[in-house]
């Protein structure tokens, strides 16, 4: 399996359950994810450390509440949880919560992980027209496997190729979204044509068609299937995947 890369993720809690928040911490580390804590005790003075923790917060699209009474009482706290709803009104981002006055729950920490990981699969002549996505999904703080072990063409047998996409359809319903990428060549839309009419899980799974240049960047359907599947311009921003990512429902 290659190295995905790092989700990021800010974590607000309150410095008095720092010893479950670590045991958070430490959970999302072992899963592959970056989270960000900030216990800073040689800085006292808020005109010093708040601008950071502000700016830091800005820059960031995926929020871990640690809730506990101490959370619930906390100046900082509100003050970081105020900024993330701000941000909310004007882009949307992801918010998860941890129950911390106990020992947390690795169920819900692994449900807000599956909202930051991405699976793509596309063929090899896409690879130069994918990569600017998968690096705009990374840059916006989205965890990328990239499943290069995925393209048809490295497949004689066809059946074989189709098991393993449904096994990874399958594990990204349980863990990640799974983004595939189409353009107007045939075989690759059929393949998941079939992958999507086999498999009835696949209301994580991303179809991006990547259009002509010119061509309008509008949402459109794909047949009956429950897949999310947007038409992707030639000449559209690389943001706009990352973007549509974070404003789909859960």
């Amino acid at each position: 399996m290659p190295k995905p890369s790092e989700a990021w993720i800010f974590i607000s809690h309150a410095s008095s359950d720092l010893a479950n928040v670590r045991k958070v911490r430490n959970y999302l580390e072992d899963k592959g994810a970056s989270p960000l804590l900030f216990h800073l005790r040689s800085l006292t003075d808020p005109a010093q450390f708040w601008p950071i923790i502000e700016r830091e917060i800005e820059v960031r699209n995926f929020f871990l509440y640690c809730e506990s009474e101490a959370a619930r009482s906390s100046e900082w706290v509100r003050r970081e949880r105020e900024v993330v709803e701000r941000i909310r009104r004007h882009r949307p981002v992801r918010v998860g919560a941890v129950d911390v006055d106990v020992e947390p729950d690795t169920r819900s920490l692994d449900k807000f992980l599956a909202k930051l990981n991405v699976f793509p699969i596309y063929s090899s002549a896409q690879s130069e027209r994918v990569a600017p996505y998968l690096q705009a999904l990374r840059a916006e703080g989205f965890s990328v496997t990239d499943l290069d072990r995925l393209r048809p063409e490295f497949f004689d047998d066809r059946s074989q190729f189709l098991t393993l996409v449904k096994r990874e359809l399958n594990r990204a319903r349980r863990t990640g979204w799974h983004i595939i990428f189409i353009s107007d060549e045939p075989m690759l839309p059929n393949i998941i044509s079939e992958v999507g009419m086999s498999v009835g899980m696949a209301a994580r799974t991303v179809l991006v068609h990547l259009g002509s240049p010119g061509g309008p960047g509008v949402v459109m359907q794909f047949r009956a299937e429950p897949v999310i599947a947007y038409r992707l311009a030639g000449d559209s921003h690389p943001s706009d995947l990352p973007r549509i990512l974070l404003s789909l429902p859960d």
